[in-house]
């Protein structure tokens, strides 16, 4: 879980496959030969948040694409834990993830 320290601007990272200390970045990666855009949205975010990820990645054929995931809160943004939805759509293929995610009044160091 990632925590958000409660401040003017809060800022919540996580992702998808790949951890890097101090945030996290989403990767998608092609399967059986696919190659093309993906739509992203995150949903159910808690009053306050709001999404600073980027909404489409192109997926390179049989290959890799990274991006950070990161989300922002509000000063007034209401402390304690949520769970967001990440949506990934090509077409007709649809992919969800649930990340569960934290706003705290202090970050962990770095």
């Amino acid at each position: 879980m990632q925590q958000v320290k409660r401040q003017e601007r809060k800022e919540v990272t996580s992702g998808f496959e790949v951890w890097r200390p101090c945030g996290l970045v989403r990767s998608l990666v092609s399967l059986n030969g696919f190659g093309g855009d993906v739509k992203l949205e995150v949903l159910h975010l808690p009053a306050g948040v709001t999404s600073q990820t980027a909404t489409k990645l192109t997926v390179p054929r049989r290959g890799v694409v990274s991006a950070p995931f990161r989300l922002q809160a509000s000063g007034d943004a209401a402390l304690g834990d949520a769970t967001v939805t990440v949506r990934a759509t090509s077409g007709s293929l649809v992919h969800t993830l649930y990340l569960p995610i934290s706003v705290a009044d202090q970050l962990p160091s770095c």
